[in-house]
Formats: structure tokens, C-alpha cells, sequence
């Protein structure tokens, strides 16, 4: 896997060694094998991470505008399912807050960015998410802690493979992706 990208974190953040990284996936994520990169902040204990995943679902067009509140649907929906299927009712389940913030596409970049702020068992959580097109899927950067831990994704660089670029995409060769941005966005949730 990292032969498709690099992640640079921000300064006050490391990129795990792979033996580290190894580690922190059995411990903290279970089985993830699309997981390029782990970097933890300086000094961390892992309840404050950020992953760099890679999604190869295709080629994914980006000319059907994001739609938050089909996004947000979709988010309570998972949820819904995922407490379900958890048992978690009450206080304990896993609640939709809000946008922090909503979905937004920049075509220079070929990236969505977006969080997500949840109530876990009543606790405060919230995901960021950088969701960068390449030729083949996408490179998912997840940063993963609470309000209060004052995350952004500023300076955060994620440099692909200059063949993985989303502008060498060869529509006579390569497979295009059955959804479009605001399926990738459904089907990135972290929680």
C-alpha cells in the first residue's frame, strides 16, 4: 500500500513506522488492509489518530454536485443500522450531531473535505475526512478524536503516485467507479 501515496502530517503529528502502524491497526481497528499510513500527535495514546486508506473503486466522475442533506441521510441511516446491530439504545448509542464541516468539493485539488461530529455513548466525538480522487478510487484521510482536541485538516499533504493521478485516468482501458462523489462519501464512514 504505500506504494500508491504518502501522507505529511501537520507538525505535532508522526507517521507510524510500519511495525508501529501494524501494531496500532490489530490493537485499535481490528483487520484493515487498505490503510497506507497511521499517524498519531505527538505524545498520543491513540484515541487521537489519523489514517490514510486507499479506496480503489474506480474512476469516480466528479461532476454531480454533493448533496449534504442526501450525505446526511445516508449518515443517519448507517447509524440507525449500526446501533441496531450493536444493541445500543438510550445514552449508549451512536447519535448524528452535525456538519463540522459540510461536504465541499474543490476541483483543483480533485479532494472533499468534510467532519462529521458525533455522540458516542454519549461522549463527543468527531471525524475529519479528506477524500482525494486518483485514476482508480480514492486516498481517504480520516482524523479521528473529539471537539475539544481542536483538529483541522490544514497542512495535512498527501502526495500520490504520479501514474495514480485522477488525470491520467484512460477511459479505453481503465474502470469507471458505479457511483459518483456522493456514493464515495456514504460508503466512507468511519465510526
Amino acid at each position: 500500500m504505500t506504494d500508491i501515496a504518502t501522507l505529511t502530517p501537520p507538525k505535532g503529528w508522526k507517521v507510524l513506522s510500519r511495525a508501529a502502524q501494524q501494531t496500532f491497526i490489530r490493537e485499535h481497528l481490528g483487520d484493515a488492509t487498505d490503510i497506507i499510513a497511521i499517524a498519531l500527535p505527538d505524545g498520543g495514546d491513540g484515541s487521537v489518530f489519523a489514517q490514510l486508506s486507499y479506496r480503489p473503486v474506480g474512476y469516480v466522475d466528479d461532476n454531480i454536485p454533493i448533496d449534504p442533506t442526501r450525505v446526511r441521510q445516508g449518515i443517519s441511516e448507517d447509524l440507525d443500522i449500526l446501533n441496531q446491530e450493536s444493541g445500543l439504545t438510550g445514552k449508549d448509542a451512536v447519535r448524528w450531531k452535525t456538519f463540522a464541516p459540510a461536504p465541499k468539493y474543490d476541483p483543483a485539488s480533485r479532494c472533499v473535505e468534510y467532519g462529521v461530529e458525533l455522540s458516542v455513548s454519549g461522549d463527543p466525538a468527531l471525524n475529519l475526512y479528506k477524500l482525494c480522487l486518483v485514476r482508480n478510487g480514492a486516498l481517504v484521510l480520516t482524523i479521528v478524536g473529539t471537539p475539544a482536541d481542536g483538529l483541522d485538516l490544514n497542512n495535512w499533504q498527501i502526495k500520490v503516485q504520479d501514474n495514480l493521478r485522477y488525470e491520467r485516468f484512460d477511459p479505453r482501458s481503465d474502470r469507471r467507479a458505479e457511483g459518483n462523489l456522493i456514493n464515495l462519501l456514504l460508503m466512507n464512514r468511519f465510526i
